[in-house]
């Protein structure tokens, strides 16, 4: 009998240990800014009009010719409009999006985007998914506060 309740114990303490472990992966909730009053999200019209146009000159240079010109994708290189952008990200902060273009993009010399290059295709991939702009520019010093949603995206 000792040795069945041991035994039961050990399961659920294994079960317990690998429900938890699954929860830091994909299926975790998202990180929350450490301060919640200062939480955004993309539907909040976080960059300028201004920025997605630089965005737009430096995606056709640095970008298109892996995601494509309309940014679906081409082949390899994932779509960075619509329901594909959207299930890679939503959820996510600014900067976990930014970081990961200006430490692997462009594919043939990663990190050599500079952090306001990379700020401004970050506003054009922005304005492209229908997010709104707003009167201010995106900063660096913002990213971490500001949350990918789903809100006010039109592209398919």
């Amino acid at each position: 009998m000792e040795d069945y309740i041991q035994w039961s114990f050990a399961t659920a303490l294994v079960l317990a240990l690998a429900a938890g472990a699954a929860g830091q992966g994909r299926g975790a909730a998202p990180a929350v800014a450490a301060d919640p009053a200062l939480s955004r999200s993309i539907d909040d019209g976080v960059y300028s009009d201004r920025q997605a146009e630089r965005g737009r000159a430096l995606y056709l240079a640095q970008c298109a010719s892996c995601h494509g010109d309309d940014l679906t994708g081409m082949g390899f290189a994932p779509g960075l409009v619509g329901t594909e952008f959207l299930s890679l990200w939503t959820g996510q902060t600014v900067r976990d999006f930014y970081s990961r273009i200006r430490t692997t993009m462009p594919e043939a010399d990663p990190g050599s985007l500079s952090p306001a290059e990379t700020i401004d295709i970050v506003s054009y991939l922005f304005e492209a998914n229908g997010f709104p702009s707003g009167p201010e520019e995106l900063e660096r010093e913002m990213l971490e506060t500001i949350t990918i949603t789903t809100g006010a995206m039109v592209h398919d």
